[in-house]
């Protein structure tokens, strides 16, 4: 295996822990969060507060977990394999940007699939340098750059 494929496969194990990871801690602030504005609504006799802060905080968490399921390291270790070993199993190669209302603070996300059950998804603030490795290394996959790309 050549230095630069041992990069990226490296690169891309990391991210996806790192992302799930992310996915996970982000729901529990959230929900937390949710659960001390529900407590001060409570102290102040804000009773249609306290439900409405509970919901949300349960949702958000439950979103979170879903999130880390979709991008779990057994969702992703087919398409590192690919990578690996057939990459011209891998079909598509997205960049995506999500960003607040304003768009002040972007994120770049870099998405690798199979033609089957493998999905990777990770966040890549190095995504130019991502993109364009995974893109030599994979030619007939479909690459899809995001605003900027």
């Amino acid at each position: 295996m050549d230095a630069e494929l041992e990069r990226l496969l490296a690169r891309l194990e990391k991210g996806v822990a790192d992302t799930r990871q992310q996915f996970g801690s982000g729901g529990t602030v959230i929900a937390v969060g949710s659960v001390v504005v529900a407590g001060i609504a409570a102290l102040r006799a804000i009773w249609f507060l306290v439900p409405v802060c509970l919901l949300f905080g349960a949702g958000a968490f439950a979103l979170a977990r879903l999130a880390q399921r979709k991008n779990s390291p057994e969702r992703a270790a087919p398409v590192l394999v690919a990578l690996r070993d057939a990459p011209e199993r891998v079909t598509r190669i997205v960049h995506m940007v999500t960003s607040d209302s304003r768009g002040v603070f972007q994120t770049h996300w870099i998405t690798v699939g199979t033609g089957g059950a493998g999905h990777l998804h990770v966040r890549a603030d190095d995504w130019k340098e991502l993109l364009e490795v995974l893109a030599r290394r994979c030619p007939q996959a479909e690459v899809t750059r995001g605003p900027g790309g």
